[in-house]
């Protein structure tokens, strides 16, 4: 066997004896590759869809096992610059504990829409057009069933997208329901032919104010009409009953 002519040590044990000696840095490059990989795979921050963002970095990280320290980390490396500014004094003078958890929630507080923005931005393009207010107001609240939009929103949105005429009669009852808010801009719209409808959109203030006096005349008589209408006839039908049973019982006595 050769011998090491410096130490008398067999030379293929002198080789063994070199390879076991071998730091443990050898290995790093593995490491360096897995992190790699593990960064490839988590695209750069999505400002539109922060929430959307997170849950796909979650889903990456969470087989690694990594560290919080970890994790803000490669959160600060896919961060542009505008994302950066909004979380300078974080990466300046980052907390002691959870890091990573309070970097999450300050990007979701800057960059993610309330539920109003979002249904908002939903129903942009959304008008009333040749449609009843109700049908509006129906296809506007399938909307806001999936974005979870609290019904006064809704009932904001919803009236802003009437005409004039009807946001104005509709804003002095404001205890109705959503429902009867509907049922009562659909008779409006009823009662009212388009060009009134088109020209109040477009009145001068003198002329509006003209127009809304005489709808609240018309409503007024409406009512008066109704208040007695209604116990007129209810008096006649109760009279009605009256002589029925007067003549029944006078026909059983006979």
């Amino acid at each position: 066997m050769p011998v090491d002519g410096a130490s008398g040590t067999p030379a293929a044990c002198a080789g063994r004896g070199q390879l076991g000696a071998q730091p443990a840095s050898s290995m790093q490059p593995g490491a360096d590759l897995a992190a790699i990989s593990v960064s490839a795979r988590i695209p750069e921050f999505w400002a539109e869809m922060p929430r959307l963002w997170f849950a796909q970095f979650d889903a990456v990280m969470e087989p690694q096992k990594q560290g919080d320290s970890t994790k803000y980390n490669l959160v600060i490396a896919k961060l542009n610059r505008d994302a950066l500014q909004q979380v300078g004094d974080l990466i300046l003078n980052p907390p002691e504990d959870n890091k990573f958890e309070t970097i999450k929630e300050r990007l979701l507080a800057v960059y993610e829409e309330s539920a109003e923005k979002q249904f908002h931005n939903l129903v942009s393009g959304m008008d009333l057009g040749t449609q009843r207010p109700s049908q509006l107001l129906r296809k506007m609240s399938g909307l806001a069933t999936n974005t979870q939009i609290p019904t006064e929103a809704l009932r904001r949105l919803w009236i802003s997208r009437l005409p004039t005429a009807v946001r104005t009669i509709l804003t002095v009852t404001p205890e109705a329901k959503l429902d009867d808010l509907a049922k009562i801009a659909d008779k409006i719209i009823e009662n009212m032919n388009i060009g009134e409808v088109c020209a109040m959109g477009n009145a001068t203030v003198p002329d509006m104010t003209d127009q809304l006096a005489r709808m609240t005349m018309e409503l007024k008589s409406l009512r008066e009409e109704i208040n007695e209408t209604v116990p007129n006839k209810l008096n006649e039908l109760n009279e009605r009953n009256e002589r029925n049973e007067r003549n029944e019982r006078n026909e059983r006595n006979e």
